[in-house]
């Protein structure tokens, strides 16, 4: 071959171009020889016949004479043969395409071998073998006409079919290999066939030479780019098919080239497509799982290790159920039977997957069956990871709850607040009637009324006007409160004197009741301001809603570091469903409307300013026996 290639024993080196013509009329060309071998294909014994000599004979043919006087070797063979049918004058003599049944008589065995010969000068003229074919006796000679049909046959070929020598030298070619290469006659013989080769093949080409051709071991057929015609390179499949006797009694390599170039682009172009189709898969935030029909996984996009943070081949052959939470297995299960129940059937069902690294993941499972499509033969599910949309779901559920409950504490609070005006405006009113009431009869009746009716009357003008104060500094607390402009300074204070001072101010509200106080020597960390408004509402509140005569408790006890001040009546008591909401802005609870004068801020005001000392407010209370309240502060010591 050309391109540096050796010229060592063995190595396909370049010798003068063999001519066509010489080629063609040689004593056995390979042409013929091709011929005889493809009629040996069909047990036909065949050989060429030339001026009186065989220069060659299939091993058919070979087998079909083997006497004891032939059995020598090749060559002794062919020429005893030869000389056998050499007085058959009548061979020379026959014209292109036509053809003689002669009659062979072998000495040995007398037997009789119905011979058919045929002219090889139909295709070119030139050439004056003659092929002869016979069978053995008693069969059906071989008809001519289909010896010159196979001979037609290689030359019409649409594949290349080429001879080449042990130098790798083409000896003969088909005319296809013209019509498709572009080279005729003596431009292609004696060529070496690595020309014809891309330069990146070159390699390739030559271990396929040395393995097969020097060495005789086997070569599967490979793709090589072979220039064509249109001068470019075609993808063309080229097998070693056998060997040939050349007419330098060497051996030649008969080797077929196919064009391929159609069939390699669309295997390039389905391998592009399958390329963009697995990375798509590998790309795309859905997973893809292939369940047989004892569902089990027997394919999975590498994506799934996602959710079960597990890679893909360690999930083949296992239940689709080892990573599924168990209490989704029935409605999964339902899921796969509803499109297992007709051919492409599909449904949908959310399952959980545990992920070893962060817990279980919702997935929306969409299942597709393809048992019957033999490309895939199971259950195409496609999973999706629905984890946050299911939180945002959840989240935006909750908020929209936490809207719903804000609007109705917010359309309470209105209805609240509404009343809360009505009550105002009412519980204000009562008790300015009554001073402008009592004021009035004063001033009229002065001089007739004595001092103790004088006083009496003082006494409620004064009553009345407190209720108002105290209503008004409720409602400016609460407005201060809500405002955020209060503040508090904590300092130490002794319980017993504030609680002292405390009820000794508010002597007129619970002059009614027996106020009994039990505070020991306790110290609270307490602002005295705040501190006093929270004792007020407790001690008005308790006088309030109990009735005259009854008992007003107020006990201090230390648990732990704090101090405990339980304010505790005998009044009406509170209904369990309202107790949780006394403490909400406007609440006043049913029993307290029915009679009873408030704002329905107070005990809101009182827990509010109890915070703001790092303390709280509490309360027990039982419909009929009273109601006990808890003012909690840190000890002071």
């Amino acid at each position: 071959m050309v391109g540096g290639v050796g010229t060592e024993p063995g190595s396909m080196v370049e010798d003068d171009a063999i001519d066509d013509d010489t080629w063609r009329t040689g004593p056995s060309s390979a042409g013929a020889q091709l011929v005889a071998r493809l009629l040996e294909q069909h047990g036909v014994a065949a050989l060429v016949w030339r001026d009186g000599a065989v220069p060659w004979a299939n091993d058919t043919a070979l087998e079909l004479i083997a006497e004891e006087e032939l059995v020598e070797d090749g060559v002794s063979r062919l020429r005893r043969l030869g000389d056998a049918i050499g007085d058959w004058s009548v061979l020379s003599e026959l014209g292109p395409g036509e053809e003689r049944a002669l009659t062979l008589e072998l000495s040995s065995t007398r037997a009789l071998l119905t011979v058919s010969a045929v002219a090889l000068r139909a295709h070119d003229p030139g050439n004056s073998e003659v092929l002869v074919t016979f069978r053995a006796p008693l069969e059906r000679p071989v008809d001519p006409a289909h010896v010159a049909r196979l001979e037609a046959m290689l030359d019409s070929a649409n594949d290349i079919i080429t001879v080449i020598d042990q130098q790798g030298r083409v000896r003969y070619s088909n005319p296809a290999a013209g019509r498709i290469t572009g080279l005729y006659g003596s431009r292609a013989n004696g060529a070496n066939i690595v020309e014809f080769v891309h330069p990146e093949d070159h390699a390739v080409t030559l271990d396929a030479f040395e393995r097969g051709v020097i060495r005789g071991e086997p070569v599967d057929p490979l793709v090589l780019r072979v220039r064509m015609a249109d001068e470019e390179w075609h993808h063309t499949e080229v097998t070693l098919a056998g060997a040939v006797e050349l007419d330098d009694a060497t051996t030649g390599y008969v080797v077929s080239l196919r064009d391929v170039s159609d069939r390699v682009r669309r295997d390039e172009e389905a391998s592009s497509h399958r390329r963009r189709l697995e990375s798509l898969v590998e790309n795309i935030d859905d997973v893809i799982v292939i369940l047989g029909p004892d569902l089990s996984v027997t394919w999975t996009s590498p994506g799934i290790e996602r959710f079960v943070d597990a890679p893909a081949y360690t999930n083949v052959g296992e239940s689709a159920f080892n990573d599924m939470h168990p209490d989704d297995v029935e409605g999964v299960l339902d899921a796969i039977a509803e499109a297992m129940a007709e051919p492409n059937g599909r449904s949908r069902a959310p399952l959980r997957l545990r992920h070893e690294r962060f817990g279980w993941r919702w997935i929306e499972a969409a299942v597709v069956n393809r048992l019957d499509d033999p490309d895939v033969e199971g259950l195409v599910c496609t999973l999706r990871d629905v984890t946050d949309q299911r939180d945002e779901a959840g989240e935006l559920a909750r908020l929209r709850e936490q809207d719903r409950d804000e609007m109705g504490r917010l359309r309470e609070a209105d209805r609240l607040k509404d009343r809360f005006l009505a009550t105002v405006s009412h519980e204000l009113r009562t008790p300015l009637t009554a001073v402008r009431g009592f004021g009035s009869v004063l001033r009229q009746q002065w001089r007739r009324l004595g001092d103790a009716e004088r006083d009496q009357l003082l006494d409620r003008i004064i009553a009345n006007a407190t209720s108002m104060e105290t209503m008004i500094e409720q409602l400016l607390d609460f407005s201060r409160l809500q405002a955020g402009r209060v503040e508090v300074e904590l300092e130490p204070l002794d319980l017993g004197d504030v609680v002292a001072d405390m009820v000794d101010s508010l002597d007129l509200h619970l002059q009614e009741h027996e106020v009994v106080v039990e505070t020991s020597d306790l110290r609270v960390i307490g602002d005295r301001f705040a501190f006093g408004h929270v004792l007020r509402n407790l001690l008005t509140n308790a006088a309030k809603y109990s009735s005259a005569g009854t008992r007003i408790d107020v006990e201090a006890e230390r648990i732990g570091d704090t101090v405990h001040l339980h304010v505790r009546d005998q009044g009406i008591g509170i209904a369990p469903e309202d107790q949780r909401r006394v403490f909400q802005s406007f609440f006043q609870s049913a029993p307290a409307l029915s009679d009873r004068r408030g704002t329905g801020v107070g005990l809101n005001v009182a827990r509010r300013y109890a915070q703001l000392q790092a303390g709280s407010l509490d309360l027990q209370s039982e419909l009929g026996v009273g109601t006990t309240f808890t003012f909690t502060l840190p000890a002071a010591d």
